[in-house]
């Protein structure tokens, strides 16, 4: 089971780029996006595409060469006890916290964001046929993680197995 995407694969993996794109639907020219896991940096590029933001990567691995000069990337972290030392207007956290030791950690960091957390997550169980996953999540699970949060926006993705989640202040 492959858990990472290549550049060669992007062209198949509609479902992720997908998620990309709704971001991208919620972006203003100019904010600062925390993209964490960035995986090889895909992301980035089709956000850079849709709006003029400054794009932070972070990951355990360094972006594939064709998106490195995007933005800003932290490569080599453990996400189970990074703590970044800069601020930033909207994250980014699609299919990740399933791979987390400490979920809630994580989720605090992304929750450092001014403006907006976009996450998706698997919602239906997938600890059991996919070897990279730590945990199983629902809907709720994850409206409980993000509960100091507003709830703008849930889309579900049936084919990934996943929901897309798009948070913002809760006295906003």
């Amino acid at each position: 089971m492959v858990e990472r995407i290549s550049a060669d694969m992007l062209p198949r993996e509609h479902g992720h780029r997908a998620r990309y794109e709704w971001a991208a639907e919620y972006l203003q020219d100019g904010d600062r996006v925390f993209d964490v896991a960035c995986g090889i940096g895909y992301g980035g590029s089709i956000m850079s595409n849709a709006k003029k933001i400054e794009y932070i990567g972070a990951d355990k691995i360094e972006p594939d060469i064709s998106f490195s000069d995007i933005g800003l990337f932290y490569s080599n972290l453990d996400l189970d006890f990074w703590v970044p030392d800069f601020e930033w207007d909207v994250s980014v956290c699609f299919e990740t916290l399933e791979h987390v030791k400490n979920p809630k950690h994580l989720a605090e960091q992304v929750s450092k964001a001014k403006r907006l957390l976009i996450v998706s997550v698997p919602t239906r169980p997938t600890k059991h046929f996919n070897e990279f996953h730590l945990h199983d999540f629902t809907v709720e699970d994850i409206l409980e993680l993000f509960a100091g949060h507003e709830l703008i926006e849930l889309r579900d993705q049936p084919e990934e197995l996943s929901h897309f989640f798009v948070f913002g202040p809760k006295d906003a």
